[in-house]
């Protein structure tokens, strides 16, 4: 089950990530975000979509190596964690209410809290 799910944001990850490498412009679409210049298209490619496939190809890691899960999941609950905590944000201090906001806010509060119940299911024995 944990592979599956493991397999499940691998995917989605990896899609984000090479779409938003490939064209960043497609955020203009469903996010309303518009880069202007070189350095805006750079930055949306390196942040949406380096940034995505760099946690795909962790993700998928933990797919392979048990050894990777438990650091696999943290990094997934703190990230989804603070991504959630930022639309939250958004919602209440910029007015973003809008389906792609609730859609994203619901994939981030759904995956920190799944991450983490997988989490606690495989925390290592304490350090000394």
């Amino acid at each position: 089950m944990l592979r599956g799910y493991l397999g499940f944001l691998a995917l989605l990850w990896a899609g984000i990530g090479l779409l938003l490498l490939v064209v960043p412009e497609a955020l203009e679409g469903y996010a309303g975000i518009h880069a202007e210049s070189g350095v805006a298209k750079a930055e949306l490619r390196a942040m949406y979509g380096g940034l995505s496939l760099a946690i795909a190809m962790a993700t998928a890691m933990a797919m392979i190596r048990a050894c990777w899960q438990f650091p696999v999941l943290f990094m997934h609950t703190v990230l989804c964690t603070g991504l959630a905590g930022g639309r939250l944000a958004g919602l209440f201090l910029d007015d973003a209410a809008a389906p792609y906001t609730y859609a994203a806010l619901a994939f981030e509060v759904g995956s920190a809290l799944v991450s983490y119940a997988y989490l606690r299911a495989r925390q290592p024995a304490e350090e000394a």
